[in-house]
């Protein structure tokens, strides 16, 4: 114990004087220099380090090296505390400040009483302060919902009166005329635009100069705009979508739309319009088809979570998208509903025994508007502040009078309903009256006004036809007498922009009367339309007189808007329109009078009007406009391309040409041809090759330095000594092209293609080649500058002999089955085939190193898979980010189906087609069929459909083009539907027996084919051997051309590498037995 004792205290007194040693040492320590100092600090580190420090046994002082350990420590206890005392002074001061502040808000709302000063315990003060805020709000609060309470008490109910008061009536919109005193009487809105060109359109610019105070900043339709459509699809909607974005510059929109009538044509006509709208609208929300037009009004806060549509309803979410405006268009007229097919569903409750669909237009056009009005209400007006302010609403009405009485009805509930909600929720609409014949462009299959414009195109051509006759083959002979009031689309349009700019000062409801241009019956209607097929005949055009109401002066003061558009001006657009898109109604002629390929041009031309500008969207409706080069465009509406300067040339070297060869190098200074032809006249089909390049490339160059200045003379080109060479350059380039021969090629260079081309201009040769070759040639063989193989002479016979074959007597042939047993099979007759175009089936590959797949039987290529598939083929790796251009296209027609292939409110008395991309092909090489009307009609679609999306994938284009048509040719001839499987589809070792699965048929009538019964018979083993006509195996034939084309059906014909191969064998077999022949028949 003692010891233990004694050994404590000399610990301690050892410790103290440690501590004095070390402050001693400290202050040894900063009196020496600064070197010294180093010096020892490293050589002690050094020992430390080394393990070089005193030896066992020896005693020593403390070392250097624990001290400066312990000033590096004493250094950071300093510079802790210092950052401590320092926080604690700041949360102090923070703490004071808040307190202040506090007291100060307490004393301006306690009316200047002084509270007491800030003095010690300032957490509990602050505290104190805290919830004496809290409880002042929740006080402010209480009494703004009161004060919100009696207000809308105010709204709603009749004012207190000592007279009994047996009933509140409603008083309608158009007997309250709209106040100016009262808008006077209104504070000016902070918001509204500064200048006019924050607003859009004309209309609406006029009427702000007089009104500024109802054109407000946040109504302005601009970039920033996010505008929702319903019937978009419909003809206002359709052209309203175009209008935003080419006037208003309108980038964000969607669309809904109604699924009635829910035919497969129906749908089929509808996907043209949303491609339109797709291509030429960047950030359009495609479309949705709902069976009901209704918007969700439930609120929900987590809108990244919440999905577009509701799974229970059906019905889109307003919350999700966000408008800033809403335009109502569904149901806005009766036609709407008419089913020219008469496809009726028996079973549905909206088909009554007259067929008429009424109770479908009552529960259609109520619910939809009564969900648009909640689901704004919904957004309340505290929402501006957190970023969802209400959306500006505006819904098409009808004028009073309309021939539909339901109609007229339902439109009437409508604007009652946004009364209503205006009274309740303060939600805020704008009504536009529109006239019952709003009539343009892209009119709606069944109403009036397109059902007489297609009767006129249809007997455009017949002298016959007067009024009565126009009126009865248009099914409308018995309404004759019925008014209309006439509107052009865009003049209902513009009238719609304005509207949705417009909002009263008051914040209360306002209706808007569209005054049509003209009142007539139907009967002058159609006198009006035989004036212009038979301009020589006088018809009497009897017109009504229109009196304007007040709502219709209302329109002209506060939207400045008036019609423009006159009628005899608005049915030459719409007929020249038709006859665009009905080309087999016009006859092909090279004089004035109507072709099927320029007819709505030259109709225009006719009448003194001007036809459509290039870069008009409006006017065109969204249609690309064609180079003029091309055998698609029209003569008077087309836009020029690097090859105008070369087509006449083009047809005079090709004369007396029965096929052609051809290759293009453009887009880039070519240095040399990767391809090499054969020249060769012997043949008893002369093959003339050609090749495409820049005129300004290194290849032309050096091509024309080569030709001797003797052969120049024979080109009318006479050089001399004092000629420049810049000069002589430019003489050769214009003398020798088409003249020169390069590795088999007959080059023909065109002027500025050195640079990238447009999708016109690169896919022009390739795809639409009709214009540029003379009418000797009779089919065409393009071929990619990037083929692997150079195509010999025998490759080009070969080709153009596949695109005929003679018909085939029924035959047997024989096969192993999967269990290698030799089965004997029955082909049935097959009639005489002919193609007007020859391609080759889509490889399955995306990489180089990849090995080519194959579907499975039943399996079925997706639209993704195949444009993986496309890109690898073009060049592109096929994993990489895919081009924004492309994934538009490619999105699209995945959802192609998706609304063509609904059965939702579908007869079942309807024939179950559906629309299915499965024509997938490469396109390295095409055989062109260059005489046929029907090759040009199909080479039009094509190319037509890969300009409209502006992408280097045209077998993307192709394939919807295909699947497209053949839902066409299906309706037209009625053929069997999906319920009943194709014999290639019941039978798949057919596909293995005859090449019929590669010949798809064309879409004309003339060309349909009869059923040709049982495809395939399979012969059972105990027969196989008793019939005594079969001779063994007959091989597949292929026949040259000189069949009898213009009654055989066409077809486009998709042939397989293994068809192919053994095609060409028989091929090879036969032409060589001719060859044989020949040179027997020379030697004799």
């Amino acid at each position: 114990m003692l010891h233990g004792g004694y050994s404590s205290s000399r610990s301690s007194s050892r410790r103290r004087g440690e501590d004095d040693l070390y402050r001693g040492a400290q202050e040894l320590h900063h009196r020496t220099t600064t070197t010294t100092r180093h010096n020892k600090t490293t050589q002690a580190t050094s020992r430390i380090t080394n393990g070089t420090g005193p030896s066992r046994g020896t005693t020593t002082t403390p070392s250097k090296a624990r001290t400066n350990l312990f000033k590096r420590t004493k250094r950071w206890t300093v510079l802790v505390r210092a950052c401590v005392m320092a926080g604690l002074l700041g949360y102090f001061l923070i703490m004071i400040r808040q307190s202040w502040l506090l007291t100060s808000n307490n004393d301006v709302s306690s009316g200047g009483k002084q509270m007491a000063p800030f003095h010690g315990g300032g957490m509990r003060a602050t505290r104190h302060a805290i919830e004496l805020k809290r409880v002042e709000d929740a006080q402010t609060a209480l009494e703004e919902e009161q004060r919100r309470s009696t207000l809308r008490m105010q709204h709603t109910r009749p004012p207190p009166s000592t007279e009994k008061v047996s009933f509140y009536t409603i008083v309608p919109m158009e007997e309250r005329p709209f106040s100016q005193q009262q808008q006077q009487q209104q504070e000016q809105d902070d918001n509204r635009p500064d200048t006019l060109d924050n607003l859009c359109g004309v209309h609406a610019k006029n009427a702000s100069k007089e009104h500024s105070n109802n054109y407000l900043q946040k109504d302005a339709l601009g970039p920033k705009s996010r505008v929702m459509i319903t019937g978009i699809l419909n003809p206002i909607g359709f052209h309203l979508a175009l209008a935003l974005q080419e006037k208003c510059g309108v980038q964000v929109m969607t669309g809904i739309d109604y699924m009635f009538p829910n035919t497969v044509s129906h749908r089929l006509a509808l996907q043209k319009r949303i491609q339109l709208l797709t291509s030429n609208i960047p950030k359009l929300v495609q479309p949705i088809v709902l069976p009901l037009v209704g918007l969700d009004p439930r609120r929900n806060r987590n809108l990244k979570n919440e999905p577009s549509l509701i799974p229970a309803t059906r019905e889109l979410s307003l919350l999700n998208f966000r408008p800033t405006h809403i335009v109502h268009l569904a149901s806005y007229s009766p036609d709407e509903y008419m089913d020219p097919q008469k496809f009726w569903n028996y079973a549905s409750p909206y088909v009554t025994e007259t067929r008429n669909a009424e109770l479908y237009k009552i529960r259609s056009s109520l619910l939809s508007m009564e969900q648009i009005l909640a689901s704004i209400a919904s957004a309340s007006n505290d929402d501006e502040t957190a970023g969802t302010p209400r959306p500006h609403l505006v819904y098409a009405s009808s004028v009073k009078g309309h021939h539909h009485a339901v109609h007229a009805s339902l439109k009437t509930a409508d604007e009652l309903l946004a009364d209503t909600y205006n009274s309740l929720e303060q939600v805020y609409s704008v009504g536009v009256r529109l006239p019952n014949a709003v009539y343009g462009p892209w009119g709606r299959p069944g109403s009036t006004m397109y059902q007489l414009s297609d009767a006129a195109v249809a007997n455009w051509n017949s002298a016959a036809t007067d009024s009565r006759k126009l009126l009865e083959s248009a099914d409308l002979g018995d309404v004759s007498d019925r008014v209309g009031d006439f509107l052009y689309v865009s003049d209902a349009v513009d009238a719609i922009i304005a509207a949705m700019q417009f909002r009263t000062t008051s914040q209360s409801p306002i209706l808007f009367e569209v005054q049509p241009e003209s009142r007539m019956p139907l009967s002058s209607t159609a006198s009006a339309a035989l004036g212009f097929m038979q301009p020589q005949s006088e018809s009497a055009i009897e017109t009504v007189e229109i009196k304007e109401s007040p709502l219709v002066q209302q329109t002209e003061s506060f939207l400045k808007w008036k019609a423009s558009t006159s009628f005899h001006e608005g049915m030459m657009k719409m007929l020249a329109w038709h006859l665009d898109n009905e080309p087999h109604t016009a006859q092909h002629d090279d004089s004035d009078a109507l072709s099927n390929i320029c007819a709505g041009d030259v109709f225009l031309k006719q009448q003194g009007a001007e036809p459509c500008a290039a870069d008009d969207i409006l006017c065109l409706s969204g249609r690309k406009v064609l180079p003029c080069v091309s055998e698609c465009a029209t003569s008077a509406n087309c836009v020029s391309s690097v090859f105008d300067e070369v087509v006449e040339l083009t047809k005079e070297v090709t004369e007396q040409c029965d096929y052609i060869l051809y290759t293009q190098s453009l887009g880039y200074n070519v240095k040399d041809l990767k391809l090499q032809a054969k020249y060769d006249d012997a043949e008893e089909q002369i093959v003339c090759n050609f090749a495409f390049l820049p005129r300004e490339s290194a290849l032309v160059d050096s091509v024309i330095k080569k030709v001797p200045d003797q052969q120049l003379e024979k080109f009318g080109i006479s050089p001399s000594i004092t000629t420049k060479r810049s000069v002589l350059r430019e003489q050769k380039r214009n003398g020798l092209n088409g003249r020169l021969l390069y590795k088999g090629w007959i080059l023909i260079w065109v002027k500025g293609a050195t640079k990238p081309l447009p999708t016109s201009d690169k896919s022009l040769l390739k795809l639409n080649p009709g214009n540029f070759f003379s009418s000797d040639v009779k089919k065409a063989l393009f071929v990619d500058e990037n083929f692997p193989v150079s195509p010999n002479l025998e490759d080009v016979l070969f080709l153009m002999g596949e695109v005929h074959r003679d018909k085939l007597p029924g035959r047997s042939v024989y096969h192993k089955d999967q269990d290698g047993k030799k089965r004997k099979y029955k082909l049935q007759p097959e009639p005489e085939r002919k193609a007007v175009m020859l391609l080759a089936p889509l490889k399955q590959r995306v990489s180089h190193d990849s090995k080519e797949t194959a579907l499975a039987d039943g399996q079925k290529l997706t639209v993704y898979t195949a444009t993986k598939y496309m890109r690898y083929e073009i060049g592109e790796d096929a994993n990489l980010k895919e081009d924004p251009a492309r994934k538009k296209q490619r999105e699209f027609y995945e959802r192609v189906p998706t609304f063509v292939n609904r059965v939702d409110m579908r007869s079942p008395e309807e024939p179950w087609y559906r629309y299915e991309m499965k024509h997938w092909i490469r396109t390295r090489w095409i055989v062109h069929d260059m005489k046929l009307e029907e090759g040009r009609e199909l080479r039009c679609d094509w190319f037509e459909e890969h300009v409209q999306w502006g992408n280097d994938l045209d077998q993307l284009s192709f394939a919807h083009v295909m699947a497209r048509r053949e839902l066409e040719r299906r309706i037209e001839h009625q053929e069997p539907d999906d319920h009943i499987k194709p014999p290639h589809v019941q039978h798949p070792e057919l596909k293995l027996l005859t090449d019929a699965h590669e010949w798809h048929p064309y879409l004309g009538k003339e060309h349909r084919l009869d059923s040709l019964g049982q495809a395939l018979v399979k012969v059972p083993e105990h027969m196989a051997n008793k019939d005594e006509k079969d001779d063994g195996e007959v091989e597949m034939e292929t026949i040259d051309d000189h069949g009898n084309g213009s009654t055989a059906p066409l077809f486009v014909r998709i042939m397989s590498e293994r068809v192919m191969m053994f095609a060409r064998q028989q091929w090879a077999a036969k032409h060589g037995s001719k060859k044989k022949k020949k040179r027997r028949k020379k030697k004799h």
